[in-house]
């Protein structure tokens, strides 16, 4: 209907406007043209606004059809979503006596929880949150078992060796072969937990006992610093032993730790 009055007020108004430009060339009267230009604006405007209203209302229904579907869609997910018996069976048990495979189990539970159906949230929401309780107890005490772990001296010492290993193959030490690492207990000192770290190399280049002394030195120096920077701090003390196979000699090069750093105690050949 709004089509048909939109059209006929269209076509209309510019018949009438063809005939009102004869009857102005032909000085006839234009009364009745006016009226006929007048009567096809009402309704081309009435028209209009029956097209514009219906328009509103059909996208109006597309809008609601569409969030019907999707309403139905989300509820046919979360119809879906439901805890399986091996899942609500973890839930009854302690997450301490859990085993890597029902960690991750449960990890799944609390990614898609908010979206199960609520009849199981409400009957598995205590056992839920006593589990995320338990979760973090376990990681803090698996932490403190870690640092107690790395507090003993068999562990300590492979860290002090595998931190000088790093050092030794990053730095770039030319022609200084790694021969040995001993870390031992510093059973000398009064407070518990240091130790004494023994380095050895083996300078294999012809040289100059000037120059190869300078590029040991440099090389020790290094190394201790490295340690330091690390934050390294149960280091009391440290001895870079060299072998200096040209010069047939050996050099030794001793450093003590204090206030957050190494210094040289002695250098013996």
């Amino acid at each position: 209907m709004g089509m048909f009055l939109f059209m006929i007020g269209f076509l209309g108004g510019i018949a009438s406007i063809v005939m009102l430009i004869f009857n102005a060339i032909k000085k006839k009267p234009k009364k009745k043209t006016l009226i006929s230009i007048g009567l096809c604006f009402v309704l081309f405007v009435s028209g209009a606004s029956i097209i514009g209203s219906s328009s509103k209302s059909t996208q109006s229904k597309v809008d609601e059809a569409i969030e019907k579907v999707e309403d139905e869609e989300k509820t046919t997910i979360k119809e879906e979503l439901k805890l399986t018996d091996e899942e609500k069976e973890l839930l009854s048990k302690s997450y301490n006596d859990l085993d890597s495979k029902g960690r991750t189990v449960f990890a799944e539970i609390l990614e898609k929880f908010d979206d199960i159906l609520e009849e199981e949230q409400e009957q598995f929401n205590s056992d839920v949150d006593r589990m995320k309780v338990e979760k973090e107890e376990w990681i803090q005490e698996q932490e403190k078992i870690r640092e107690e772990n790395a507090k003993k001296p068999e562990n300590r010492k492979k860290d002090i060796e595998k931190a000088i290993k790093n050092r030794v193959e990053d730095g770039d030490y030319k022609n200084a072969k790694l021969d040995k690492i001993t870390i031992n207990e510093d059973l000398g000192s009064e407070e518990d937990g240091l130790y004494i770290a023994l380095v050895y190399f083996t300078f294999d280049i012809r040289n100059k006992k000037e120059t190869g002394n300078e590029l040991m030195r440099m090389y020790s120096d290094d190394l201790v610093a490295t340690l330091a920077d690390k934050g390294i701090e149960d280091i009391s003390e440290a001895a870079i032993f060299w072998v200096d196979d040209y010069n047939n000699r050996n050099l030794k090069y001793a450093y003590g730790y204090k206030d957050g750093g190494f210094y040289i105690m002695d250098i013996a050949e």
